[in-house]
């Protein structure tokens, strides 16, 4: 395997700020990539996917993309079917991406994501397409290039993008912030490492910097033997990652998190669960639904251990060992219902305006992570609060 990622350029067209200390400590102890922090200022990680804790640094995307999934094993990042993951940290303007495949260049990459697969740079490799322009189709010498090596360089000026000794570049539209995703699309893709550099977003990075001193002081908590974490409206937004619209407000300050033309799919990053109760209100059309997912794989959109559903006419709880439980219920659509999911031991309880409507045993308890996602267009949930009982750390 080649570890070894030389960087494009030695520097930026334009130089980056320098993180501050307690930007780097946040980076260094939550990711699983090999930090460090160029001397032109940004963060660069670097992946050799020689262990596979190093996933946990991604999350498959968008919530409504095809069939397919992605894996780290034997030392290689492998991508199957049609479905992207996207890197944690939002990149600001400036970002250099290096990708050594295993034997052949395959699927796409998307630079400056929003997170919904809208990206200002894409690529499968023989087409370009920047600031979502008509694609334009990249060069023979490109595209039939043997070199399974990939370089990108993008920053407020110029894109550049390299294969060999073929360099593409193009005039860039600076101040756009993103994501970075690599696609799998039909084709297996096989990738032996990653080096992601750039400038972080600064409103994404003081988020970021919260959401790990709130995960430390629960791990701090962890282990004292102070298990019981208590997550209320207010700092559930700290520790969720969104893959849909950015949440509304309501009266109270509270945050909204909602479904449009496209699901919503909120995973809570860095929190493992053994028992949990989730609590709060949601709104669902006749066709709209809420599906609480405990995952043993937290980045992973079709995981699910545990799966409770709610939607105006039925509920449903499973387990991977357990069949469908189903209870029919009839809710009114389009109103606020309060809602309360209890997974405790092998048992899951459903209370809807404040009466049990659902309450089953299943075959074995599972551990993991919780993921939200609403479907159907109009659906809302809001007042969110979360108990976890215990709390593991974040990077077991």
């Amino acid at each position: 395997m080649i570890a070894l990622v030389i960087s494009i350029f030695s520097t930026w067209l334009t130089a980056a700020p320098e993180l501050a200390d307690a930007a780097k400590e946040a980076l260094q102890r939550s990711l699983h990539g090999e930090v460090t922090f160029p001397p032109q200022g940004g963060v660069r990680i670097h992946y050799s996917f020689e262990s596979a804790d190093q996933f946990d640094d991604w999350t498959e995307y968008p919530a409504d993309a095809g069939r397919g999934h992605w894996i780290i094993e034997k030392g290689e990042l492998t991508g199957m079917g049609r479905r992207g993951i996207r890197h944690r940290i939002k990149f600001r303007e400036q970002v250099k991406l290096v990708i050594n495949f295993r034997d052949s260049v395959a699927g796409r990459i998307h630079l400056l994501d929003s997170g919904d697969g809208k990206a200002e740079v894409r690529t499968d490799y023989r087409a370009l397409n920047l600031s979502n322009e008509k694609p334009e189709l990249l060069p023979d010498e490109f595209i039939k290039s043997n070199v399974p090596r990939i370089e990108i360089s993008l920053d407020v000026n110029q894109f550049i993008l390299k294969r060999g000794d073929v360099i593409e570049e193009r005039p860039a539209r600076g101040n756009a912030a993103g994501f970075t995703g690599l696609w799998a699309w039909g084709t297996e893709v096989k990738i032996e490492s990653v080096t992601l550099s750039g400038q972080p977003d600064a409103e994404w990075m003081r988020t970021y910097q919260l959401q790990a001193e709130l995960l430390k002081r629960i791990e701090d908590s962890s282990a004292t033997g102070k298990n019981e974490v208590d997550l209320t409206p207010k700092t559930m937004p700290i520790v969720w990652e969104l893959n849909g619209p950015e949440p509304q407000r309501g009266r109270g300050g509270e945050y909204v998190l909602f479904s449009d033309e496209l699901p919503c799919h909120v995973t809570f990053v860095g929190l493992k669960w053994k028992n949990y109760k989730l609590e709060g209100w949601f709104i669902a059309p006749e066709n709209g639904r809420l599906t609480v997912r405990g995952r043993a794989q937290l980045n992973r959109l079709t995981d699910g251990a545990c799966v409770v559903k709610l939607s105006p006419l039925m509920l449903q709880a499973s387990s991977l060992d357990s069949p469908t439980v189903k209870t029919e219920v009839d809710l009114e659509p389009d109103r606020p219902h309060p809602f309360k999911v209890t997974w405790f031991a092998n048992t899951v309880t459903v209370e809807i305006d404040g009466t049990q409507r659902l309450h089953s045993r299943m075959r074995m308890g599972a551990t993991g992570g919780i993921a939200l996602l609403l479907e159907g267009q109009g659906t809302k949930v809001g007042g969110l609060s979360l108990k976890l009982l215990p709390c593991q750390s974040m990077h077991e």
